[in-house]
């Protein structure tokens, strides 16, 4: 009888790449938050002072936290092998494009040509490509 190799593999290659995205995904979610620190806000608004954030992460994207967000919900599920979890994690990105949609018209109303200029050097959500 030939003996069969053992899977060396404590995790399946999936749950690799989840663990992956769900940590570097909340890396830059932390990232995001802690460099808007004051103008960091839960909800849509601008607060009094207000400041156009382009520099440290907001230099490649405008919208890190929202990257890492997606990042997150869809890493979890890859690592557990849900489906179902997947499946969610895909209705929760429209609902996160549209948020992004309704804090740049805010912004482009607030910082006019600032935030114009901010959107023609830096993509909307993923470095280098979108």
């Amino acid at each position: 009888m030939v003996k069969q190799p053992q899977n060396l593999s404590m995790f399946p290659m999936q749950s690799i790449i989840g663990l992956a995205l769900f940590f570097i995904g909340l890396t830059i979610m932390l990232l995001g938050q802690a460099t808007l620190w004051r103008n960091y806000s839960g909800t849509v608004v601008i607060r009094e002072d207000h400041q156009l954030i382009t520099h440290g992460i907001y230099r490649f994207t405008r919208n890190p936290i929202y990257l890492g967000m997606i990042m997150v919900i869809t890493g979890l599920p890859l690592y557990a092998a849900t489906v179902y979890g997947f499946l969610i994690s895909l209705l929760l990105i429209p609902i996160i494009l549209n948020r992004i949609r309704l804090e740049e018209e805010l912004l482009a109303e607030e910082f006019q040509d600032a935030y114009q200029n901010y959107k023609e050097s830096t993509n909307k959500l993923i470095p280098f490509i979108y």
